[in-house]
């Protein structure tokens, strides 16, 4: 989100209008759910995506029109294969598209873009309510938990509609967080394709010459420092991820003893049977319990038969998605 948002403000400064599309409302089986946005430029190029194929040429085509008419809209798009208006999709769904055309010149849309890129940097949470009007107009402002009853807010998006507007509140969230404790081979190729998929990585390494931000122009962080103080002055939530390749047995123990004392979401930590029988052995001297230690997805990535760095990078990242999308 955070990359999209940049795009857009980038195309704004250049005094290029902008159109945001972003699902209003899916129904059956449709490539994205609401809330996936892509934003379309004058030139035809684009940042994010809908869905992918056909449905998407064609919200391409639908917001250059717009771009050119200076306008915001709404519309359906149907993807059954026997109904009017097909798209020749085979999905069998049904999608409602918003389309905010957003020009330089209009402060307050410019504004609201701003306001999104200070919250996404930030720790706290907040939410995008669009409204569309039947005119070609729209209307974005963006609610903060400090200013609006939290529990009252939706945690997905929240369609509304009426007979003269149509209303999208929908949370906005940065980019997932991974720890990454060691810098070595898989590490090089772990963090741009984490980067691909929209994690924020930081990683943390204790040999400087590993720990050079030049080697790692994805990251959003590079740390160095002994790995037995590794998480001072880190705040780690539930939201984030930690995953763990260091060069040894010893360094792994270190960082899981601390790494389970955060609240992480997934914890992932690298490794043949006999280190993880080390580390887990190690673990329960310590005082942790099964349950604890079961935290740890050790061997970490999903079982592919994984053999080269990229493979390996390939693996993790597939099981940081399954856990993203609460399949783990």
């Amino acid at each position: 989100m955070q990359q999209l948002i940049q795009q857009m403000k980038n195309r704004l400064r250049a005094n290029e209008r902008v159109v945001l599309c972003t699902i209003l409302q899916a129904s059956g089986s449709t490539p994205r759910k609401a809330g996936a946005k892509m934003a379309v430029y004058p030139d035809g190029s684009i940042d994010g995506t809908v869905g992918g194929g056909e449905m998407e040429r064609r919200a391409m085509l639908r917001a250059s029109e717009l771009l050119a008419e200076g306008r915001s809209a709404t519309g359906h798009f149907l993807l059954h294969p026997d109904r009017t208006q097909d798209i020749g999709m085979v999905c069998g769904g049904e999608v409602l598209l918003g389309f905010v055309c957003l020009d330089p010149a209009d402060e307050a849309a410019c504004a609201v873009l701003d306001r999104i890129a200070e919250q996404l940097a930030g720790s706290g949470r907040c939410w995008l309510e669009t409204v569309y009007g039947p005119d070609g107009s729209a209307a974005m402002q963006v609610l903060t938990e400090d200013l609006h009853d939290d529990d009252a807010l939706p945690r997905s998006p929240q369609l509304t509609q009426t007979a003269d507007r149509t209303v999208l509140l929908e949370p906005i969230t940065r980019n997932e967080r991974v720890f990454l404790f060691g810098g070595g081979h898989v590490g090089r190729a772990l963090v741009p394709a984490l980067h691909a998929v929209g994690y924020a990585v930081t990683v943390y390494d204790s040999r400087p010459a590993l720990a050079d931000p030049a080697r790692w122009p994805q990251a959003e962080r590079v740390l160095c420092g002994p790995f037995e103080e590794a998480f001072s002055g880190l705040e780690i939530g539930p939201a984030d991820s930690i995953v763990v390749m260091t060069p040894g047995h010893k360094a792994d123990y270190q960082v899981l003893r601390q790494a389970l004392r955060t609240p992480a979401g997934y914890i992932g930590c690298i490794g043949s049977a006999k280190k993880v029988a080390y580390v887990n052995g190690c673990l329960k001297a310590d005082g942790f319990s099964e349950a604890e230690i079961g935290r740890i997805h050790s061997p970490i990535g999903l079982p592919i038969l994984a053999q080269t760095p990229e493979e390996i990078a390939v693996s993790i990242t597939a099981q940081l998605i399954l856990h993203r999308h609460g399949g783990l």
